[in-house]
């Protein structure tokens, strides 16, 4: 058999396999504007009748009649976005999702005149070992790029039209069903109506999950909800971030009204920094390296405490096995660490006890006793904390504010909601 020439265009491969990041492996190529509108890559093969032993990979397309609503060389559309916007209605009609994927810019203006829209699966991951080798993956991402080749590239004419310079139909992964297609990332999107219904549902103090549950309960189902929770999170924080200026005035909008209907309520104001521009005189955190350096470098003269109630909790969990065959251990660690008077006597009390136990070694004994001048109330006394209790638990807090407040609610509405939360409390 004779050599056969294959054209085919240059492809970029992709990085990183995020399917949120929707056009984050767009690439941009300068092409002189004198070279023909197509510029293929020409490879010689010989191409011979008898194949290797390997078994072809498997092709997965479309099921049904498309033939109306598929792409199709030749085709014209009025824009680049309008060529974007019927390859990814057509995606959510077969079941994949889509992103862009690299475009060539004219070098004489800088104009894009050519645009690649590839199936979210196209390429594979990035295994980039200096990003990962210095950090530790803690929640591992699936892989999702398997090399798909499906994909739709447009090229923008003289006319100013886009005219579809090539379109490849198959999949190498099985395709979506109708039920799951609105979880893909290209096809999540909040609609006006659900917006509106979000804001409204926002304003009154709830958060996320209970929205969702709620929209879910609207449109009939998740997959006419058409789209996520973790989009409704986005849009609500979006939200806060958009308001923060409004809030502010109607904040004092409503304590001015607060005086006016109780000429007892005060309330005063202070711009530019709280505690006129004092440092704490103490404060109390986890027990964090992360946040001690923070601390040390934005509040260098504050005495900083580890909360010695999560390092109890923690000592449940690294060292659960001396717990389990030593059941005094934990009553003579709190004894150790709540009833000495003096540091010498702390002190001579911990290495009897990590000696009689054999935990001399442990590593994580060795990091707390390292801050032990962070947690320990015996090397603590000189210092003011306003009487706040570091064994108190924040669960009883939490539990007043429950069903009023949340991490969504807006500085306006805290306010509000604060005051119910009160009444209902009296």
């Amino acid at each position: 058999m004779e050599n056969e020439v294959l054209e085919f265009d240059i492809g970029l491969g992709s990085g990183a396999d995020d399917e949120d990041d929707d056009d984050a492996d767009a690439v941009d190529i300068d092409i002189d504007d004198d070279l023909p509108s197509t510029h293929p890559l020409h490879l010689t093969t010989s191409q011979n009748s008898a194949r290797t032993s390997t078994s072809a990979p498997r092709i997965y397309l479309p099921e049904g009649d498309l033939s109306d609503l598929e792409p199709y060389e030749g085709m014209e559309f009025e824009s680049e976005e309008a060529a974007k916007a019927f390859y990814n209605s057509y995606a959510r009609r077969v079941g994949f999702s889509t992103r862009v994927s690299s475009s060539r810019r004219s070098r004489r203006d800088g104009a894009i005149i050519q645009r690649q829209f590839v199936c979210a699966k196209e390429g594979f991951r990035n295994l980039n070992e200096k990003r990962t080798k210095d950090r530790e993956i803690k929640r591992p991402r699936v892989i999702t790029r398997v090399g798909c080749k499906a994909s739709l590239s447009v090229k923008m004419q003289d006319s100013g039209k886009w005219v579809v310079s090539s379109f490849v139909k198959e999949h190498n992964h099985e395709l979506v069903p109708p039920d799951q297609v609105h979880c893909l990332r290209s096809h999540r999107q909040i609609s006006g109506p659900a917006k509106t219904l979000i804001d409204t549902l926002q304003a009154a103090g709830m958060g996320p999950r209970r929205i969702m549950s709620a929209l879910i309960k609207e449109y009939g189902g998740i997959s006419k909800v058409g789209f996520t929770e973790v989009d409704c999170r986005n849009y609500m924080r979006n939200n806060r971030q958009r308001s923060m200026e409004g809030d502010i005035q109607l904040l004092l909008d409503y304590l001015r009204q607060m005086h006016s209907d109780n000429p007892d309520f005060f309330y005063a104001l202070q711009e530019d920094d709280a505690m006129s521009g004092h440092h704490p005189l103490s404060i109390t955190t986890d027990h964090d390296a992360v946040i001690r350096l923070a601390i040390m470098q934005v509040f260098p003269e504050t005495r900083h405490r580890f909360c010695k109630w999560h390092i109890f909790k923690k000592c449940q969990e690294k060292l659960s096995h001396v717990l389990l065959k030593h059941p005094t251990f934990e009553a003579e660690f709190h004894k150790c660490v709540n009833l000495t008077e003096l540091i010498e006597e702390f002190e001579s009390c911990w290495l009897s006890l990590v000696d009689r136990y054999e935990l001399r070694d442990h590593e994580w004994l060795q990091t707390i006793y390292s801050d032990r001048r962070q947690w320990v109330p015996v090397y603590l006394r000189d210092a003011f904390f306003a009487e706040m209790s570091i064994t108190q638990r924040s669960d009883s807090m939490n539990s007043y504010f429950d069903g009023y407040v949340n991490a969504s609610t807006n500085l306006n509405h805290f306010f509000k909601l604060y005051e119910k939360a009160i009444e209902s409390r009296k």
